[in-house]
């Protein structure tokens, strides 16, 4: 496991605050699914992705190690561009075969499988969600007028939501929220409204959204930041308020999903470049740089998979002296360890605090999820 930090300083970027998040890397993906689309919760604390364009139909069940535990194959839609998954309360999977890239596609879908985490080898398509877009009239449009590629979807109040990629020369900075029932038929999708991202082009443009388990915090991915939409009404999501977080890292990141207050991320693997192919998890609400000083104290949090704080590992101090503040800068506790500070070390409720440590070398401060 390696923790991945960025120390880009705070910016704004189109009226949306961004801080840099700090990342995980839980694994390296198995070869099988170096070009993950697609990412959403299964069965055991395990997830299930896939690969996008030109690869097999098939569903791919991997724990936080990468290690596959199913291969479950589909029955009834090819892999034309499958770009993400979602899932509602029920427990029915839903594959979005919508990807677009020359925005010329006719025969955009959706396609829904039932009870999908008691698939083992074959899951069959029980419903065809097929759609347009009611503002493309052209295919491909003319001109710069190109939001029409779709990468990014998720279940809510039974209805599912996407969020155009913009392949628009010069790009227009939007995403596009749509709207399509989640029984099978043949739709106009409703359009909502637009989201501001700031994107520069198609390559910063998103590729992956998910909703929290309880409802109230939209995700959206591109390749190197997250945006996190609260306070929004209803399913309004434009309503809502944003923030930016950095990733620290420009990947080809296209799958996103929520996870008991945890994001986890995917990226295709770039051989030319030797970087993605892995498994990543982030905490929205832990961000670097709450304080720092000369010489920083290396440390990183070890997390269980139920997202349970384990420790947290020190690696260039033998010695230090740690205080444990609340988010408002009151100490809560105190303590000196070596090599490790455990969960056990800390006698408060589960939460967010901040974490100085203080050692020869320097002293670092970070959020801490506890």
């Amino acid at each position: 496991m390696r923790l991945l930090l960025s120390a880009l300083p705070f910016l704004v970027v189109s009226n949306v605050y961004a801080q840099t998040a700090v990342v995980e890397q839980l694994c390296e993906l198995p070869s099988e699914i170096l070009e993950t689309s697609g990412l959403e919760n299964g069965p055991n604390d395990w997830f299930w992705t896939h690969n996008d364009s030109g690869n097999p139909a098939e569903l791919y069940c991997i724990d936080t190690l990468g290690i596959i535990q199913r291969v479950v194959s589909v029955a009834g839609d090819p892999n034309t561009d499958w770009e993400d998954l979602a899932k509602d309360s029920e427990g029915n999977l839903y594959i979005g075969n919508f990807g677009n890239n020359n925005l010329n596609r006719t025969d955009l879908r959706i396609v829904k499988i039932p009870s999908i985490d008691t698939c083992t080898t074959m899951a069959f398509v029980s419903d065809t969600i097929l759609f347009t877009y009611p503002d493309q009239i052209e295919f491909p449009p003319s001109g710069s007028y190109g939001n029409f590629d779709m990468e990014a979807f998720f279940w809510f109040e039974d209805s599912l939501h996407l969020f155009s990629k913009d392949r628009s020369t010069p790009s227009t900075g939007y995403s596009k929220h749509y709207r399509l029932p989640s029984v099978g038929g043949n739709y106009v999708a409703e359009l909502i409204d637009s989201i501001y991202t700031g994107s520069s082009n198609f390559l910063t443009a998103i590729t992956a959204a998910d909703i929290s388990e309880n409802g109230d915090t939209v995700v959206l991915l591109n390749a190197d930041h997250i945006w996190l939409i609260t306070g929004f009404v209803g399913t309004d999501f434009s309503t809502g308020n944003v923030s930016e977080l950095a990733l620290g890292s420009f990947t080809q990141k296209e799958a996103v999903v929520f996870r008991n207050g945890f994001l986890y991320v995917t990226d295709e693997q770039e051989p030319f470049f030797n970087a993605g192919g892995n498994l990543y998890r982030v905490h929205p609400e832990v961000f670097m740089g709450v304080s720092e000083s000369d010489g920083r104290i290396d440390h990183q949090p070890i997390y269980d998979q139920q997202q349970r704080l384990i420790e947290i590992r020190l690696s260039n101090v033998e010695k230090l002296k740690w205080k444990l503040l609340n988010l408002d800068g009151r100490l809560i506790q105190e303590g000196e360890n070596a090599e490790k500070i455990l969960a056990t070390d800390f006698t408060v409720e589960s939460g967010v605090y901040v974490i100085q440590l203080f050692g020869n070398s320097g002293s670092s401060a970070n959020l801490i999820k506890l």
